[in-house]
């Protein structure tokens, strides 16, 4: 088994004393939009890099990108 990364042990922390099911699931809902945002503002920032725009986002839903196999 691998080593846990400190923020693994971080969260493990929070885990570790005897929460209610009520605080359990803020916690995850917590930990849940936190990560959500910071995928958002990740992928706003790549895509103004990029200078992508809605068109090339609406036009990216009607592509076909399968790649054939051998």
């Amino acid at each position: 088994m691998s080593k846990l990364t400190p923020t693994q042990a971080e969260i493990l922390k929070l885990f570790q004393s005897h929460r209610s099911e009520k605080e359990l699931r803020e916690l995850k809902e917590v930990l849940g939009k936190y990560l959500a945002e910071k995928l958002v503002y990740e992928a706003d920032t790549e895509f103004r890099k990029r200078n992508y725009t809605v068109s090339d986002i609406e036009r990216w839903k009607t592509e076909h990108r399968r790649v054939k196999e051998s």
